[in-house]
């Protein structure tokens, strides 16, 4: 066989093969229908876009207006699943972390630093955990809500870290206070993870100062966690 001809078949097999290598790795969710690399391979893992389309702006912060909350086995009282529209994501509050919900083999040292900061035992921190989780699910379950945030990751994963924004007091006057800020007021969670300047531009250490004050009370009252043994 001449040499042009072999170098012909060639180029023919390495297309054929590009081709085939394309299409198996469309099925099996490697390479998505835009052309893009995606790491893992594995179809069954949700995919959440770094940077939705736009949405509305507020200083380094976009608004998502209408949300609502979403089922999810995973949602707990400081992380939870969104839906905006046509599109989820998974949310993780600012300043506060909640107890955990449940035990498993991997949080045992997590859920006794949580109880060491409410000075309970950690069957108490759990039970803490659990009605974090009944009160954001039954608040955010009223109805929808306002999301601020700046799709800044929470480590490598699908969650985004940001706020939820709800009327000062049932929408009878201006203002707007924050989930966060509910969860320490009832002592079910504590002033724990990253913060942030808020999206009305107040600087963080202020907004963590006002949070250590709701905690104060909220500890003198001997709400939530604060009132477990």
């Amino acid at each position: 066989m001449r040499r042009k001809e072999k170098s012909r078949l060639m180029t023919i097999l390495i297309v054929l093969a590009l081709a085939g290598l394309s299409m198996l790795g469309k099925k099996l969710g490697w390479i998505d229908e835009s052309g893009d690399f995606r790491p893992g391979g594995d179809s069954s893992i949700p995919t959440i876009s770094s940077k939705p389309a736009a949405k509305e702006s507020l200083g380094k912060f976009q608004i998502l207006r209408g949300c609502v909350i979403a089922e999810d086995r995973n949602n707990d009282g400081d992380s939870f699943r969104i839906r905006h529209g046509s599109d989820e994501y998974v949310l993780r509050l600012y300043f506060v972390d909640c107890p955990e919900k449940r035990r498993h083999q991997y949080n045992g040292k997590r859920i006794h630093e949580q109880a060491e900061y409410f000075k309970i035992s950690d069957d108490a921190a759990i039970k803490t955990g659990i009605a974090a989780k009944e009160f954001t699910m039954k608040l955010l379950g009223k109805g929808p809500f306002e999301v601020a945030t700046k799709w800044e990751r929470v480590f490598d994963s699908e969650r985004f870290y940001g706020f939820v924004m709800l009327p000062s007091d049932g929408g009878k006057s201006a203002g707007t206070r924050y989930l966060c800020e509910d969860l320490i007021a009832g002592g079910l969670g504590r002033i724990h993870t990253k913060g942030t300047d808020l999206p009305t531009g107040t600087p963080w250490r202020k907004f963590r100062d006002e949070l250590r004050g709701v905690e104060a009370r909220a500890k003198s009252a001997r709400k939530g966690g604060w009132g477990q043994r």
